[in-house]
């Protein structure tokens, strides 16, 4: 049976175990959300969405300040990405660009896991 990664998140604000959720953009980018283990709850988007920034589709960028601080080195010690050692200037900050790792996606050309709403990508009909 499947058993989701529990993560260890301490936010500016609480301390968390969540769970990892893949999910999509409107433009179909990934997006990366932690959610409580607990109860369900989210706690928080660990990507941004840059629609003009070219990214490959193994690729996102993190949202590693303001409520989101520390984001990236849990992401890392999880294994869940690995930075490219690129950055994203947005406003007064810069982005990692990272590469998320290929077990938290679909096998059938980083389709996202959790689209077809099966837990077990062994079962995924994509």
């Amino acid at each position: 049976m499947f058993k989701p990664t529990i993560i260890d998140y301490t936010s500016p604000y609480a301390t968390y175990q969540c769970t990892l959720k893949v999910e999509a953009y409107s433009n179909g980018r990934t997006a990366l959300c932690l959610i409580d283990a607990e109860d369900g709850s989210p706690v928080c988007t660990a990507t941004i969405n840059v629609p003009e920034v070219e990214l490959k589709p193994n690729e996102v960028i993190i949202k590693n300040y303001s409520e989101n601080e520390g984001i990236l080195d849990v992401l890392v010690n999880a294994g869940i990405v690995t930075p490219t050692g690129r950055y994203i200037s947005i406003g007064y900050v810069s982005c990692p660009v990272c590469i998320i790792d290929p077990n938290h996606l679909c096998e059938n050309e980083f389709e996202l896991c959790n689209k077809c709403g099966v837990s077990d990508c062994d079962n995924c009909p994509y």
